[in-house]
């Protein structure tokens, strides 16, 4: 029997996710920048968005990409250890959740007043950083999030 074609998953940003608009204004400039400073390593093209409404808290953050070094496991333990260590002492916990129809594995971890959930699935990755949301929301926000954002093409 022959082998399924591999499936090229390609990260983009929408307009609008989950009914937030896109946020561009100084700050998150900044964070864009720094985080894509920070995948340059492991992406040769991350995508960094901040979404949320005007006036309020960031309704989450999201960073993706195609992965050049190494497998998306192993780029998903190295963005864990990174942000465990960008917390500081705060203990992170990040357990499985299901990574719904796109497939491929899914962990988030909840550290008030935020979640954030990181999946990986082909050669690509994805982090998720919700506010203000539980481990349950966070996890189903973050499908919402995915399927917004990726595309599969065989």
């Amino acid at each position: 029997s022959a082998a399924p074609a591999a499936t090229a998953v390609t990260m983009s940003l929408p307009p609008v996710v989950d009914g937030h608009p896109l946020i561009d204004n100084e700050s998150s400039r900044q964070l864009v920048d720094a985080a894509k400073q920070q995948l340059a390593a492991v992406s040769a093209n991350p995508v960094v968005g901040m979404y949320g409404d005007p006036g309020q808290l960031p309704a989450f953050v999201i960073v993706a990409g195609t992965t050049t070094a190494g497998s998306p496991d192993q780029v998903l333990t190295g963005m864990a250890a990174g942000f465990q260590q960008s917390l500081g002492s705060q203990e992170l916990n990040f357990v499985d959740q299901p990574a719904g129809p796109l497939g491929g594995t899914m962990r988030c971890a909840e550290h008030a007043p935020m979640t954030t959930c990181m999946w990986t699935v082909g050669g690509a990755f994805g982090m998720n950083m919700v506010f203000q949301q539980d481990l349950a929301q966070a996890a189903a926000t973050t499908l919402k999030v995915r399927d917004a954002i990726e595309t599969h093409t065989s």
